[in-house]
């Protein structure tokens, strides 16, 4: 969560390294550039994945909507740094409110981010591991279950015409009826078709960018890719001074390091290097480091920020905002 003072130049810029960005060809163009003009306050929020009530928690807590859910934020701008779906019981409310935000924030001089995260992607290309049974019944229609029906049947034709081909696959599909069934719940046809190319949902993600920059911030969806995991921690503070070096090279402009505040040990060993390195803006995210880390990176001259997915981060990020001021 950003809450940058009128004062604060916007000649700032974030980059997330060593980070997990699925492209889907919407970033090669580059960032979304985002007009600062006239901005009072950069709230940021990742990884909802459904939990719509929090969701609109934590926007009624920074002030962005009132008890109906109307943007009351101004001049604010929102961003939604990606994974909005999945995993919990709304995603589609959580899509629905911020499709509605979009279009009543620049109606009072605010605006609305919205940005790919892996779990958009995976719903846009078919991906549906994570997608909970709740989430497809809330697509579900008076005549659902005949369709589901229907898709059984084409499924049966299809299977029994491609029999020498599906003898190849090295894992058989051999479903029941009753399998093929529970993986395809009543909904899931209207869902497939709403996360489609002409589908409302999957339409409105695929104008999405997977970055954006705003006033020389870049935000995005990221993590720590699985080939890090196997790292010592001093070869990932090698890494990561490389990588700042090789940003350091690339502009001129300040820039910023991302990493997960969830785990502090980590952060701990790697704050030399993100300092050494000449970062201007550190932003946690997963969590909220602990105060003499701000402390540390506040006096070396870094803004801190925070990005929460739940309330309870949230609230903890602005009692350390406030007692760091």
């Amino acid at each position: 969560m950003v809450h940058p003072p009128a004062s604060v130049s916007p000649c700032r810029a974030g980059i997330s390294i060593l980070l997990f960005l699925v492209f889907v060809g919407l970033a090669s163009a580059g960032p979304a550039k985002i007009p600062t003009e006239h901005t009072e306050a950069v709230v940021a929020i990742g990884d909802v994945h459904g939990d719509f009530d929090d969701f609109v928690a934590i926007l009624q807590r920074v002030g962005l909507i009132d008890a109906q859910q109307h943007w009351t934020g101004g001049k604010a701008t929102l961003v939604q740094v990606g994974d909005l779906l999945d995993r919990g019981p709304k995603p589609r409310e959580a899509m629905d409110l911020l499709m509605s935000l979009e279009k009543e924030a620049p109606q009072a001089g605010g605006r609305v981010v919205s940005l790919l995260g892996n779990h958009e992607v995976m719903n846009i290309m078919g991906d549906l591991r994570y997608v909970a049974a709740v989430n497809y019944a809330s697509f579900a229609e008076a005549n659902s279950e005949e369709r589901q029906r229907s898709a059984y049947e084409a499924f049966m034709k299809w299977r029994g015409s491609h029999e020498a081909l599906l003898a190849e696959l090295p894992k058989p599909m051999e479903l029941t009826e009753a399998e093929w069934m529970a993986r395809h719940p009543a909904g899931f046809i209207e869902q497939r078709e709403a996360f489609g190319p002409n589908g409302s949902y999957g339409k409105w993600l695929r104008g999405h960018y997977a970055l954006a920059d705003i006033g020389g911030v870049i935000f995005l969806h990221g993590g720590i890719h699985p080939d890090l995991a196997k790292m010592k921690l001093d070869a990932i503070n090698s890494q990561i001074r490389d990588e700042i070096k090789k940003t350091r090279d690339l502009t001129d402009k300040p820039f910023g390091v991302d990493l997960l505040a969830a785990v502090p040990e980590s952060l701990e060993r790697t704050a030399d290097a993100i300092i050494e390195g000449g970062a201007k803006v550190f932003i946690s995210g997963l969590g909220v480091p602990p105060p003499h880390l701000v402390k540390r990176f506040h006096d070396a001259g870094l803004k801190v920020m925070n990005v929460s997915g739940t309330v309870r981060h949230a609230r903890a990020a602005d009692v350390l905002r406030r007692l760091s001021a």
